[in-house]
């Protein structure tokens, strides 16, 4: 067995891919560790999103010393990420990279002190660091790591000896968490990073991986497109190559051509989008800076869009802005009429990336932007999207659509962003929420056996009732929501299985039941939750 006391930027290159390969075989069994037996935003899914882009990036680099490759690899992983186990992944990433920015090779010495300063960076990220979970494993790694570095100074045995401290860590994961004992899991995210670890220990042992292809990621897409052509035609995007490049400065140059505007990279590589009337223009100010490569321009009006026709609504400058993750068609024209400028289609099984939110934010004509991230997985990715850019952003942390429709009422586009962030809150803290999905897995959870298919109500997160007929379930939910919760409005949304005869049945029972609760129905034309439900 060789020793490996340093690690050059091809072998980063190919560890790193070697860590992709293993967590993409892993994939599912990491969605199947989610606590919840219901339709969810898949931890494994959401890693292995990020860690593509994280990779796809990281091989976009021409130089082959660690410093710059390790860079891409943080700035692939923070735009990529997906859920809360990416956006931690991808803070993992940015520590590791901060230690190395400057080195051609890695050693023993600077391997231990980069997985310190990841975990680190990591626990800063987060505003209360739960211990159970991906960073706890993280910070065992590192422990083992460092103890071993008294002992050796072979990279792969520091690495095997901080996995083994890693998998002590993550079996005890079920006894810091309870609801990972509840469900008889050890925590998702915390087996991802394992996974990606022992991926690398495998290349740096010499065993071959196979090829592992890059699946290309399929971006996240508003669904008021008409309005996302505005008055600009040309979608272009370009990544340019060179030397001691400026984000900032290519941004300021670039972003006067249109709207939709995105810079990112590093010294040596950018990655730049725009919607813009003169896409020849963006290309002549990256020939300044370098070379051009993966050019493409799409005129946006040749899906059947023509712009300037009667029924497109044209953006104007304005004070704040909101953006919305929402996930159904109703639901985002519901978010529309209340005041939201972009929506951005996401939520369960479907966690919008950091890039995709600070599109968003950027597309918006306004220096004062609110987010509803409307979903627990996707508050963090929201929150990094507003650390990388120039606009005021604040994160309203919605959880759930019904949060965020409540947050909407306390919105008020004459006031300022302060003062709106405050009333959003206010608002959304007094509402009920209700869902009514199906189980993807059989578990038991609590006192309860669960069998896939079986219908489960969930009220603010917790499953209450469980069954095999839709309609009893949500009355069920109903009668808890109304006797025993005290709500005097519900407000239902049926989802894009539903037929509306079945949706008006429910009401009708209702009805009958409870005459003097208000009951509203809307389509919301939501994937996997046949209703949601919002009670005040």
């Amino acid at each position: 067995m060789h020793n490996v006391y340093s690690i050059n930027g091809e072998m980063l290159k190919a560890a790193m891919r070697a860590g992709f390969a293993n967590l993409v075989k892993y994939k599912e069994q990491i969605n199947y560790l989610n606590v919840f037996p219901v339709p969810d935003g898949d931890t494994g899914t959401n890693m292995y999103l990020t860690v593509s882009s994280a990779v796809k990036e990281m091989e976009a680099v021409e130089n082959n010393d660690v410093g710059p490759l390790v860079k891409a690899l943080s700035k692939g992983a923070l735009m990529g990420a997906r859920g809360n186990s990416g956006v931690i992944l991808s803070q993992l990433f940015r520590g590791f990279a901060t230690e190395l920015e400057n080195n051609k090779e890695i050693d023993y010495k600077i391997f231990t002190s980069a997985c310190d300063k990841a975990v680190k960076m990591a626990y800063k990220a987060v505003l209360k660091p739960v211990e159970g979970t991906i960073l706890t494993v993280a910070k065992a790694v590192a422990q083992g790591v460092k103890d071993a570095s008294y002992h050796t100074r072979d990279i792969k045995i520091l690495l095997n000896k901080g996995i083994i401290a890693g998998e002590r860590a993550l079996e005890k994961t079920p006894e810091l968490l309870p609801v990972l004992a509840k469900a008889g899991v050890v925590d998702a995210g915390g087996k991802g990073l394992i996974v990606i670890l022992q991926g690398i220990a495998n290349y740096l042992e010499g065993k071959d991986m196979g090829d592992i292809e890059l699946e290309p990621i399929k971006e996240i897409q508003s669904i008021t497109k008409v309005e996302e052509i505005g008055e600009f035609i040309y979608c272009t995007e370009c990544v340019i190559k060179g030397q001691d490049l400026d984000e900032s400065q290519v941004l300021d140059e670039i972003r006067t051509l249109g709207d939709s505007t995105l810079v990112v990279g590093d010294s040596s590589l950018l990655k730049v989008h725009i919607h813009t009337n003169n896409p020849g223009c963006v290309l002549e100010i990256g020939l300044k800076y370098g070379t051009l490569h993966d050019i493409k321009i799409e005129n946006m009006t040749d899906q059947g869009r023509q712009p300037n026709n009667s029924d497109e609504i044209h953006e104007e400058i304005k004070e704040i802005g909101v953006v919305a993750v929402v996930s159904g068609d109703g639901l985002g024209k519901i978010v529309k009429s209340m005041g939201v400028d972009k929506v951005i289609e996401g939520g369960q099984t479907m966690n919008p990336s950091t890039e995709d939110i600070l599109s968003a934010i950027n597309s918006i004509k306004a220096d004062k932007v609110l987010v509803l991230p409307n979903n627990s997985n996707i508050i963090m990715a929201a929150q990094q999207a507003a650390k990388m850019t120039d606009k005021n952003v604040m994160v309203v942390p919605t959880k759930t659509f019904p949060q965020g429709m409540a947050a909407m009422l306390g919105y008020d586009a004459t006031q300022d962003i302060e003062t709106n962030y405050k009333s959003m809150l206010e608002h959304y803290k007094n509402v009920l929420t209700g869902e009514v999905t199906y189980a993807v897995r059989d578990t038991v959870f609590g006192d309860v056996d669960i069998t896939q298919g079986d219908i489960l109500a969930i009220l603010d997160g917790e499953i209450i009732h469980t069954g095999k007929d839709l309609n009893t379930v949500t009355m069920e939910l109903l009668a808890t929501i109304v006797e025993k919760e005290g709500a005097e409005l519900i407000t239902v949304f049926y989802g894009k299985d539903l037929g509306e005869d079945e949706a008006k049945k429910l009401q009708q029972d209702f009805s009958s039941l409870y005459p003097d609760v208000e009951f509203e129905l809307y389509q919301g034309g939501q994937p996997l939750y046949h209703y949601i439900i919002s009670a005040e």
